[in-house]
């Protein structure tokens, strides 16, 4: 039941971060649902809060690895709980899909790309700086 706990708090404080990331990018549903039928504006306005949150959950996942393979309750409350809750993946998918299925097929695959390789690099220059501070 504790590590329950550590994950529950460690989520609500990730999900009121991203929610708060968010509301300062003013980005929601309705605007990336409006701004796909104006594409100039499409790409450019609404995808970037979320890719940015993704890569800022790659990045410091990437430079706690060390710490939370060695600790099993930190790992539940940073990785687990705020990192899990602080990405999105799911509005990662929902985003592409409206691109797509608005016949915005470029721009999905650009996104959909960008997303992949700059998480990767996010995780992969964390962990890098991550093992430099742990040595």
């Amino acid at each position: 039941m504790h590590d329950i706990v550590i994950v529950a708090i460690g989520g609500s404080i990730g999900a009121v971060s991203r929610y708060l990331l968010y509301l300062r990018f003013k980005s929601n549903i309705a605007e990336i649902i409006s701004d796909l039928y104006n594409s100039a504006g499409a790409f450019h306005s609404v995808l970037i809060p979320t890719l940015w949150i993704n890569a800022v959950a790659c990045f410091l996942l990437g430079i706690l690895y060390p710490l939370l393979s060695s600790n099993p309750r930190v790992g539940l409350f940073l990785g687990m709980g705020l990192l899990g809750s602080f990405s999105t993946f799911s509005t990662f998918g929902m985003e592409s899909w409206l691109l797509i299925s608005n016949g915005f097929y470029i721009s999905g695959l650009i996104y959909i790309l960008t997303s992949c390789i700059v998480g990767l690099v996010g995780v992969m220059v964390g962990g890098a700086l991550g093992s430099w501070l742990v040595n």
